[in-house]
């Protein structure tokens, strides 16, 4: 039996991205205030139908969607878009499961294919704390795994 397997895409050159958000106050963080927009390179060696991405990470618990990583500090987090605005959620998890394989969400916004294989990803990362939340001045760090695929 012969089962087709498609290839994963190669994102940012394979190296860690980072997004440093520099000196936050404290509170009001719940607004969409400090947001950071990245444009990383992907290389996908099969682009035929519709690109996922996948993000892999633990959610903050209480966020109102699905698209807010847990922090090191409780009750705060960074929440996820799609594209260079706050319109579109990432959303954390498998998503969609296709033949075993969890592909993450259909990228809508954000995603732009320039040929051979090369595209860019454009995401924008945002501070993200409960109104009620009472933050302590401190250091801090979100982690996630993503991917892109194509169905």
């Amino acid at each position: 039996m012969y089962k087709r397997q498609i290839p994963t895409c190669t994102i940012n050159g394979g190296k860690t991205i980072e997004v440093n958000f520099g000196n936050l106050p404290v509170g009001n963080l719940s607004s969409g205030q400090y947001p950071q927009t990245r444009q990383v390179s992907v290389y996908c060696p099969y682009t035929n139908n519709v690109p996922f991405v996948r993000i892999t990470g633990s959610a903050l618990s209480g966020a109102p969607q699905n698209n807010v990583l847990a922090s090191s500090v409780s009750n705060f987090g960074i929440a996820l878009y799609q594209g260079a605005d706050q319109s579109k959620p990432m959303l954390l998890g498998n998503g969609m499961t296709i033949n075993g394989i969890n592909m993450g969400y259909v990228l809508t916004q954000g995603f732009a294919e320039n040929g051979n294989g090369n595209a860019v990803l454009t995401f924008t990362a945002v501070p993200w704390a409960a109104a009620s939340t009472v933050l302590k001045a401190g250091s801090f760090s979100a982690t996630a795994t993503m991917s892109v695929n194509y169905l």
